[in-house]
């Protein structure tokens, strides 16, 4: 009954024809039907504006955030910089290398762009005049612990990925 319900109303409506041909193939990037059509307008406002209404601030002992100019900064993990061989180079962001910005599967897309937080801090570390010392290593904790060392505060950057089906933490796809 829903099914009739639905598929009726839909070709009621004419909602099964007039409609544009496909003009991309998500399988394929190199496909002959892949066309660039950009609807972003100003959405990189917008994007940045609900990002910061979304941001949780889940424990703020001694009231050590926002920081106020501090003088040096460390920031730890690979999570805060990019991924070294590109922002859409891992096939569903089927990995967890460099910056997470989506889980993985069917509902992922192209990144025309992505800020990593080590550049964003690096920007507001200049206008405040912050010393910026990173480690993006996750298992060099002598590095970590370098970086860290004499600096005002210390930013570390941990994250935990999960997606959909073909890819799991079990088969490996994930390091």
């Amino acid at each position: 009954d829903l099914a009739t319900r639905i598929l009726a109303s839909w070709y009621y409506l004419g909602q099964d024809s007039g409609y544009p041909a496909v003009n991309f193939d998500s399988w394929s990037s190199s496909s002959s039907a892949n066309q660039h059509v950009n609807v972003q307008g100003d959405h990189k406002t917008l994007i940045r504006k609900i990002a910061a209404a979304s941001t949780v601030l889940l424990k703020n002992s001694k009231n050590l955030l926002p920081f106020n100019r501090p003088s040096s900064l460390a920031i730890i993990g690979s999570h805060a910089a990019p991924n070294p061989s590109g922002i859409n180079s891992c096939s569903d962001r089927g990995c967890n290398t460099g910056v997470l910005a989506q889980g993985w599967g069917s509902g992922t897309a192209e990144y025309p762009y992505l800020s990593d937080p080590t550049s964003a801090i690096r920007t507001q570390a200049t206008s405040d005049g912050t010393s910026i010392t990173t480690s993006t290593s996750d298992t060099d904790t002598t590095a970590a612990a370098n970086a860290a060392r004499g600096k005002s505060a210390a930013i570390v950057f941990v994250t935990a990925d999960s997606g959909e089906g073909k890819n799991t933490p079990l088969n490996g796809i994930v390091h």
